[in-house]
């Protein structure tokens, strides 16, 4: 009788260590989704940064071009001949 109530609870606690790997199992796979979502929210932030910081540097170039190009519509320059250009950078 001994016997077989010992097989009862060695039975009773091999389920009862079943269902607690089932729920470390579920455990760690919402775990695992949770922490992907986090690094997708992540890189989609990282994404919007990066287009905005983008824009506003071609914004920045753009401006500064056209006000660039405008200086020397008002201004015209005199192209400078290649020898002379040369001979300053080597005096």
């Amino acid at each position: 009788m001994c016997r077989k109530t010992l097989q009862e609870q060695c039975k009773l606690v091999l389920e009862e260590n079943e269902l607690l790997m089932e729920q470390l199992d579920v455990q760690q796979r919402k775990h695992h989704e949770q922490h992907k979502m986090h690094v997708q929210e992540g890189l989609s932030f990282i994404a919007v940064l990066i287009n905005y910081i983008v824009r506003f540097v071609v914004s920045l170039h753009h401006h500064h071009y056209s006000r660039f190009t405008a200086l020397f519509q008002d201004h015209p320059v005199e192209p400078v001949p290649e020898e002379s250009f040369f001979w300053t950078l080597w005096c």
